[in-house]
């Protein structure tokens, strides 16, 4: 038995050391910054990892490199990643691949081919089960998890869509819209339909979803561009397209401050101890009494990006009021990009490091807002930035009601 035991646990140590050798060379080419060089030493071995989780942030980062190799090499990291991803997983890379590459004639049909893969995904029960457990895990309250799943299914039946309508096949892509719409409703995706109504020159329903896309989102630009464009085509004067677009925001508007009171919430602010880029130190004691206005954002954030111009603007309009303060926190890594960051953009407000305080609040994801009222409550809770959305107005509405 003493030998039967030896051998076993030899032959355990020599398979041991044949795995770690692999381990240790996927993580040397997980840790490689060039592409090229990644995947050329990454395609001979991704098939023979072991570790689950390194095979799967191998497949992840190799599969949007290898979508414009020869057939038999897409195809077979194709089929690693569906061995390594769940639904969820899978759908949202394939989507995030056939949106990246969506102007590549070449590609088309293999990217076509990729996001009906992705969307038959999003039918399944394994999606939902695993988005579900996705969401649990960033702490999302049940009601936000009802909200945001049928967020996830609209990007990938979007950019379904949107390669329908490269395909001249219209009809298709509005029943894909039509079925987003029925459970989730956001301005892109109603001015996309809109594209569609208006291909298949149904210029009034095109003008009915342009005009609701503006209610939720007055400073669109592409929705102000396409309601002038529509209503040319329906022979309607300038002045009277003016008018649509003046009703429009104030609706918005009326509905930003109908909101107030539902949105309004009761959250005690934790106390905080910040570091300024210049070195100073903002101690929440030392805010006593003050309507605090703080953003988290990244500098490698799109929304975060598009959104910072406006909380600037808004900053401006309320440097001289004593009793509001605005507080920006950047949630970099890299302390060495912000700086730059800031002077590249010519902001003035003043930005603090986090120290933590993202984690004591529980920030999912940036840019989130937060105001605080003078007792060091948090009243308002404001996640992400949608384009075209009024968002001086809205924080002007929450500071006001706070006074």
């Amino acid at each position: 038995m003493k030998k039967i035991a030896l051998v076993l646990a030899y032959l355990t140590f020599i398979i041991g050391c044949a795995i770690r050798p692999i381990e240790n060379k996927v993580e040397q080419i997980l840790a490689l910054e060039n592409d090229s060089l990644f995947v050329q030493q990454a395609l001979p071995i991704f098939n023979d990892v072991e570790s689950e989780n390194l095979k799967h942030l191998l497949n992840e980062r190799l599969f949007p490199l290898v979508v414009d190799k020869e057939e038999e090499v897409y195809q077979s990291v194709l089929m690693a990643v569906k061995e390594s991803h769940n639904a969820m997983q899978y759908a949202m890379l394939a989507n995030s691949v056939a949106w990246k590459n969506r102007d590549n004639k070449v590609l088309e049909n293999r990217l076509f081919l990729l996001i009906e893969d992705a969307v038959k995904q999003c039918q399944t029960d394994e999606f939902i089960d695993a988005l579900s457990i996705y969401l649990e895990e960033r702490d999302y309250t049940p009601l936000e998890k009802i909200e945001a799943e049928p967020q996830y299914r609209a990007m990938v039946l979007d950019t379904y869509a949107y390669y329908l309508m490269k395909m001249n096949r219209q009809e298709e892509a509005l029943s894909i819209y039509q079925e987003i719409l029925e459970e989730y409703e956001d301005p892109e995706i109603l001015i996309n339909a809109s594209k569609a109504q208006a291909s298949l020159n149904r210029y009034q329903q095109a003008m009915e979803s342009i005009l609701k896309a503006l209610r939720q989102a007055p400073a669109h630009p592409e929705a102000l561009r396409l309601i002038y464009e529509y209503g040319e085509s329906l022979s309607y004067p300038p002045s009277a397209i003016d008018s649509m677009v003046e009703k429009a925001v104030q609706e918005a508007r009326e509905e930003t401050e109908r909101q107030l009171e539902t949105i309004r919430i009761e959250r005690p602010m934790p106390a905080f101890t910040l570091e300024n880029i210049d070195g100073t130190i903002l101690r929440s004691e030392d805010l006593k009494g003050k309507i605090l206005v703080i953003d988290f954002f990244a500098t490698w954030c799109g929304p975060c990006r598009r959104e910072l111009p406006k909380l600037h603007q808004l900053y401006k309009t309320y440097r001289e009021d004593d009793t509001v303060h605005f507080i920006v926190i950047s949630t970099d890594e890299d302390r060495s990009k912000v700086k730059p960051f800031l002077k590249e953009n010519n902001y003035t407000f003043p930005v603090y490091y986090g120290n933590g305080l993202s984690d004591k609040l529980g920030v999912k994801g940036v840019p989130t807002i937060y105001i605080v009222d003078g007792d060091g409550t948090i009243r308002y809770e404001k996640r992400g930035y949608a384009e075209g959305e009024d968002l001086e107005y809205a924080l002007m509405m929450y500071i006001n009601s706070l006074r």
